[in-house]
């Protein structure tokens, strides 16, 4: 185990350092990537190869772990039951130094506290959510394609009061910050926004479901307060922002209700 959790270390580290600015060049040849990059261009370094040095980690753990039991069952000195209990009080002391830590470090959960959610409770008063199928918030967002073209990134404070939505009415969310969600369904829900509207692949589901959706809306993002759009460095993404300004009258939304700057719509799909 020890060996196999070396070169596993070895290969988590890299193969080739520059350091100095270049001045100094280094290279790993304990790294099994090294050997097996000369057999083949698909096997290379990658970002999560840091992952192997975890067999080494948990084998020093149980190295220490065994070694210390066997010394405390076949040493003869009682002295060894001193540091058995010098390692108990070490146990003791940084679990009850963890516990304090965390529980003088709590903070409330933004999205669950009612505290913040002020500017919800007007949209939300008299909404009855079973009859509608998902949210879908206005500017989208779509974060976890790892195709950067397809990829929109969120806005904290806007993502933030949609999943306050979607926990206030059990209702999904349209808009999704993920990991590695399937390229086809993210360009499928980028037709939203289209001038003639969804695919109609998308179309015929949402009509299938036979509910509206609830559009949550945030005027800031159009009026000047807020330039999501103009900080977007991919083109594709701003074009997505901006297609929201007139989403409520090319779709031709229902308002529901508002509060400040927000605005919460019925898309009746058809």
């Amino acid at each position: 185990m020890g060996v196999a959790a070396l070169v596993g270390l070895f290969g988590s580290v890299g193969t080739v350092y520059d350091i100095f600015d270049g001045q100094y060049h280094i290279t790993n040849y304990l790294s099994p990537f090294f050997y097996l990059h000369k057999l083949t261009d698909t096997a290379s370094h990658f970002r999560t190869v840091a992952r192997f040095c975890w067999p080494f980690f948990w084998f020093v753990n149980l190295f220490v772990l065994v070694g210390l039991d066997y010394w405390l069952r076949t040493n003869r000195y009682s002295i060894r039951w001193v540091l058995a209990a010098g390692l108990i009080l070490l146990a003791y002391v940084d679990t009850r130094d963890t516990l304090k830590f965390y529980s003088r470090s709590l903070v409330p959960n933004t999205l669950t506290n009612a505290m913040f959610q002020s500017d919800l409770y007007p949209l939300t008063f008299s909404l009855k959510p079973e009859e509608y199928q998902a949210i879908l918030p206005v500017p989208f967002y779509h974060v976890g394609s790892e195709n950067m073209d397809l990829t929109l990134d969120d806005d904290d404070p806007h993502s933030r009061r949609s999943y306050q939505l979607a926990l206030r009415t059990n209702l999904p969310l349209m808009a999704a910050k993920l990991s590695r969600t399937p390229p086809k369904y993210a360009s499928l829900l980028r037709t939203l926004f289209d001038p003639a509207g969804p695919a109609p692949e998308l179309r015929q589901q949402l009509v299938a479901n036979g509910k509206p959706v609830l559009v949550l809306y945030d005027q800031s993002y159009y009026d000047g307060s807020n330039d999501l759009a103009g900080r977007q460095t991919n083109p594709h993404a701003r074009q997505l922002i901006e297609a929201g300004a007139a989403f409520p009258a090319n779709q031709h939304l229902t308002l529901l209700a508002e509060s400040g700057k927000l605005r919460l719509y019925r898309w009746d799909v058809r």
